[in-house]
């Protein structure tokens, strides 16, 4: 939100803008120049300055807007802070259509596109693709190392905007490049009868599907290569951080089925 404070003097092409103030959270002591058009009206508004840049241009009907801030705190997900972000699109009675919006998240860059719509409750839905991301940063017990690549379709619906991010529903996949698996030795289970086994297994590549809702992640179709060491396997992760899946793990002439337990804080893999 922002209250606008601003004045527009003369008749037709002798119409002046001056300087406008926007007072609000993201647009402290903030002076912004209008350009005006015959009769007075306004043809758009730049914004400059030290957490907002950017241009709006007003239409009949809507609001064209282009944004870049240093960094962006999600509003309805507080827990969400995007570097370098950046966003365009228009707005209407109906709600805000994002045509484009990019930053910087988890070492990587975070691009997508949605539609944010009011009226009879909120919602939004789009798509978002991370490049380049640091998979260590996820959950480094798991996968400690790997640069992650992933789509998604994502939609959110509910009564309250703050509370928006609690009914986050995502569906995509997802490829981890020249990674490891912080917390498993699958080459040393396969060769073990040991009931447990801890270690690492670095990776060529960990690709597969995944799921997000009510706060709990399901991950499908998982394929690992790592030279002569292959494995398939599902991992679903509950609300609470805990684990349950399984790996179908192959070297060689070597087989098995390994189960995963524990937590994200302490996963743990069993025959």
């Amino acid at each position: 939100r922002a209250d606008v404070v601003g004045v527009v003097r003369g008749h037709g092409e002798d119409a002046e803008a001056h300087r406008l103030y926007l007072q609000g959270k993201y647009f402290v002591d903030r002076q912004t120049e209008a350009a005006v058009g015959v009769g007075g009206r306004v043809l758009s508004v730049k914004l400059s300055g030290d957490r907002v840049d950017g241009l709006i241009t007003p239409s009949d009907k809507s609001l064209g807007f282009e944004l870049s801030m240093g960094s962006f705190t999600v509003p309805f997900a507080p827990a969400l802070t995007i570097g370098d972000f950046g966003i365009k699109g228009s707005a209407d009675r109906e709600g805000l259509a994002i045509s484009h919006f990019d930053g910087r998240l988890m070492d990587g860059t975070l691009v997508g596109k949605g539609r944010l719509r009011w009226g009879s409750g909120w919602h939004f839905d789009g798509e978002v693709e991370g490049r380049g991301m640091n998979a260590g940063m996820f959950s480094r017990q798991l996968v400690s190392a790997g640069r992650f690549d992933g789509k998604a379709r994502f939609a959110m619906i509910g009564t309250d905007p703050a509370k928006l991010f609690e009914s986050l529903r995502l569906d995509g996949g997802f490829t981890v490049d020249k990674g490891e698996l912080g917390s498993f030795d699958l080459a040393r289970a396969l060769q073990s009868s040991s009931a447990q086994m801890s270690g690492r297994t670095p990776f060529v590549e960990l690709h597969g599907n995944v799921g997000y809702a009510a706060g709990a992640f399901a991950f499908r179709d998982l394929t690992l290569s790592s030279g002569l060491l292959h494995g398939t396997g599902t991992l679903d992760i509950d609300r609470r951080g805990s684990l349950s899946g399984r790996i179908g793990a192959q070297l060689r002439n070597l087989h098995a089925t390994l189960y995963i337990g524990g937590t994200l804080t302490d996963p743990q893999l069993r025959r």
